[in-house]
């Protein structure tokens, strides 16, 4: 349990890092600055299904470049609608398959963006373990869950700037 608890811990210290020193401006961080608009929100499908091409929104960039939510992220995930992925950081390995999707998301309701993963959490079986605004990084709002060290997902969100990220890690 300590293990879980600590690596849990490092993750959110991990985040609240990445969060504190992005200057919201700067897009030279990212690996993929191509933007898309998530034209549709996923339909509503059975926990840990993975995702098919059928079920993401129609998202490329102004050049028909696919920049689109990994098809291994279990299909019922909820993504606030009206999003748009500025980056996709795969942050997979031997124990987990991970994402870090950089997103902008205009007029964010973190209220409403923070049921959303609430009631998807409850759904799962996955404990809650930060659901609010981070107390070392005002203006920064932060909801975490995990089963495992290797099953979980953070949303970080920062309304003032209209962006955030989403984790998502799932044991293999």
């Amino acid at each position: 349990m300590k293990k879980h608890v600590l690596t849990l811990f490092l993750i959110v210290g991990m985040c609240l890092t990445l969060v504190a020193c992005n200057d919201a401006g700067d897009d030279s961080s990212n690996t993929n600055t191509d933007s898309v608009k998530a034209t549709e929100s996923k339909k509503d499908k059975g926990v840990g299904e993975k995702s098919t091409d059928d079920d993401k929104p129609e998202q490329k960039d102004e050049t028909g470049k696919e920049l689109s939510i990994p098809d291994d992220i279990p299909k019922d995930f909820p993504f606030p609608e009206g999003m748009v992925i500025t980056n996709i950081s795969d942050k997979s390995d031997e124990e987990k398959i991970g994402y870090y999707i950089d997103i902008n998301l205009e007029n964010i309701d973190v209220v409403e963006v923070f049921d959303m993963y609430r009631e998807y959490s409850e759904k799962i079986g996955y404990m809650i373990t930060k659901d609010g605004e981070v107390e070392s990084v005002p203006g920064v709002f932060q909801f975490a869950t995990l089963k495992t060290s290797t099953d979980m997902f953070i949303i970080t969100l920062r309304p003032e700037e209209e962006n955030g990220m989403i984790q998502v890690l799932v044991g293999k």
